[in-house]
């Protein structure tokens, strides 16, 4: 068992999370997760980055996640039911 200690923590996106993400790409088991058969992209352009960043910054329920103060995702809650209290999470 190691000691290691990830500090991972939620925060609102900000504009330097474009580049971020830019950088991170786009993976390939994420891709099959959704059902894209193929090898597909593994980039993600600078403008596909931008709208990424506006989609989260727009979302009333949105945060990125840091690991270790680096960008490594997205946490949604979505189709949130103020009648019964449940929302679905998407990370």
């Amino acid at each position: 068992m190691s000691d290691t200690v990830i500090r991972v923590q939620l925060r609102k996106p900000v504009p330097g999370d474009v580049n971020a993400r830019a950088a991170l790409g786009i993976s390939a088991e994420i891709n099959r997760m959704y059902g894209y058969i193929g090898a597909g992209p593994s980039q993600m352009t600078r403008r596909q980055a931008a709208a990424w960043f506006k989609r989260l910054d727009s979302h009333p329920c949105a945060w990125a996640v840091e690991a270790d103060d680096e960008l490594v995702g997205e946490a949604r809650l979505d189709n949130i039911n103020d009648v019964d209290g449940r929302a679905r999470l998407a990370i």
